[in-house]
């Protein structure tokens, strides 16, 4: 189960990573409510708190379901894939 942690914290750290380097070339987020907390505070240390938040919530309240951790790795998974095919264009 653990496994599946690693797996997941590992996409959010990727993700983090591709984020921040699209929105350092210029890109933008197309997520409305991140968005507006990047303007905010800058994205880098929104994308910071927002995925401890995250990898803590999913340790205490999802590890446990199989299923919802291989969602959450499929759907993090597009993410990251997405997010790199914009950084390499």
């Amino acid at each position: 189960m653990i496994e599946l942690y690693v797996v997941f914290a590992a996409l959010q750290l990727a993700d983090m990573w591709t984020t921040h380097t699209i929105l350092s070339q210029g890109g933008r987020e197309l997520n409305p409510v991140l968005a507006k907390l990047f303007d905010k505070f800058g994205h880098l240390p929104v994308l910071v708190v927002f995925k401890s938040a995250v990898l803590v919530l999913v340790y205490f309240y999802v590890l446990p379901y199989d299923v919802v951790m291989y969602l959450l790795i499929s759907l993090y998974s597009v993410v990251v894939v997405h997010n790199y095919t914009q950084i390499k264009r």
